[in-house]
Formats: C-alpha cells, sequence, structure tokens
C-alpha cells in the first residue's frame, strides 16, 4: 500500500552490469505512478520521572568441561 518507486530502495546483487540493471529498472519500476511519500513517523518519548531498572534473572545451563 506505501510501496512506490518513489518511495522504495532496491538491493542488486550478482553478476550485472549497472546499464543491464538500469535497463531492468526502468522496465519494470517507471511504470508505476509516484505516490504521496508517507507522512514521517514522529514518536514521542514520555517524560522522564526517574530511574528505571529490570532485573531478569533465567536459570541456564553451563558448558560441560
Amino acid at each position: 500500500m506505501g510501496y512506490a518507486p518513489n518511495n522504495c530502495v532496491a538491493v542488486i546483487v550478482g553478476d550485472v552490469t549497472f546499464e543491464n540493471a538500469m535497463q531492468l529498472s526502468r522496465k519494470y519500476l517507471e511504470p508505476i505512478p509516484r505516490r504521496t511519500p508517507p507522512p514521517p513517523v514522529r514518536t514521542k518519548e514520555p517524560e522522564q520521572q526517574g530511574e528505571r531498572r529490570v532485573t531478569l534473572v533465567k536459570p541456564a545451563q553451563l558448558p560441560c568441561r
């Protein structure tokens, strides 16, 4: 839904030349219309009221010697 050629990144790996990769990209991506970019993700951290600690205790098996 939010993917369009103006909002994507292509990673091309392998035995391919730049010209061939561009030719295929133009063939398959240019016909797809542009879309308006999605709104930026905006997260707001809550104000920190003090220190918070978490202690995780989990049994573990020690390696054999």
